[in-house]
């Protein structure tokens, strides 16, 4: 983060003006390589997925008529349309900032603002926690058919593999009896939750996290293709287990996110043609 103070008049601006009028944009311009191409691809891709989408309404409608189960949902569905890579940005809301971060500036991106003071002041302006640097990334995926003792074992491999110290169970038929014998583990916080309406419902509260790209799965992983299959299904689905787990999770991280995660800042480093530092993408967004 770079601030410069000082009255109006006394030299701030000429420096600044050189490196917006004639760097940033010469940068820019390097960054955009393919992307006309890639827009043209998504084009295509998005036109295929919307068809698609669309043949599937009409094959469930028909099933509703018949009293037949519905058919499952197209897998693959139109990816985020790309957006033309960027390094500044004037003006603009931390929900904007959400937006360029998930969509066109992975990396980080450049905040021009007179007043640094009334931006931050303005981040809570239409949520709370808007102080916050927005993200959520699922890592890890385990199932299975256990005893209440087999998930304890789990359940500290885990925690101990992904060093982590809280851990969320539904308290709700085996959880019950598998939250006391976990919270004997020292080096473990167990929170129990009960669900407070049904999936459907919890699921619609965090649509708006899914559309603003805040949802990240990796890249490759050996449980990715059945658990997008059975999100992409819901609630038409067979199974919605793991839809369940993920709704936990996302109940208790409304309520605490104003205490997670501070505002992240990034030093650009000019001297190179990609000035961001290598953040290389580890997760696609959902």
């Amino acid at each position: 983060m770079d601030r410069r103070r000082g009255d109006s008049g006394n030299g701030k601006s000429p420096g600044a003006d050189c490196l917006m009028r004639d760097v940033l944009p010469e940068i820019e311009r390097h960054m955009l390589a393919d992307f006309p191409d890639r827009l043209r691809e998504w084009r295509a891709v998005a036109e295929v997925a919307k068809a698609a989408r669309e043949r599937w309404v009409k094959e469930v409608r028909a099933a509703e008529k018949l009293g037949a189960p519905p058919p499952p949902p197209p897998i693959s569905g139109a990816p985020l349309e790309p957006q033309a890579p960027r390094l500044r940005q004037h003006d603009v809301t931390i929900e904007r900032v959400a937006t360029l971060l998930a969509v066109a500036a992975p990396k980080g991106i450049l905040i021009v603002r007179d007043e640094l003071v009334g931006w931050i002041e303005g981040m809570p302006n239409y949520n709370r926690a808007g102080r916050a640097f927005w993200v959520e990334a699922l890592l890890h995926v385990s199932r299975g058919h256990w005893t209440v003792m087999q998930m304890q074992e789990q359940i500290i491999a885990l925690a101990a593999q992904w060093k982590v110290d809280l851990v969320i169970i539904e308290d709700t038929s085996s959880g019950q009896s598998l939250i006391p014998i976990l919270r004997e583990q020292p080096y473990l916080e167990i929170v129990g939750r009960r669900p407070d309406a049904d999936k459907e419902t919890r699921l619609c509260r965090h649509q708006g996290r899914f559309e603003a790209g805040r949802i990240l799965l990796p890249i490759e992983a050996p449980w990715l293709a059945d658990f997008e299959a059975e999100l992409l299904a819901f609630p038409y689905g067979r199974y919605d287990d793991q839809v369940d787990a993920l709704l936990l999770f996302l109940d208790w991280y409304a309520q605490h996110e104003q205490y997670i995660h501070p505002l992240i800042v990034c030093v650009p480093d000019l001297s190179r043609p990609d000035p961001w530092p290598d953040f290389s993408p580890r997760y696609n967004v959902f």
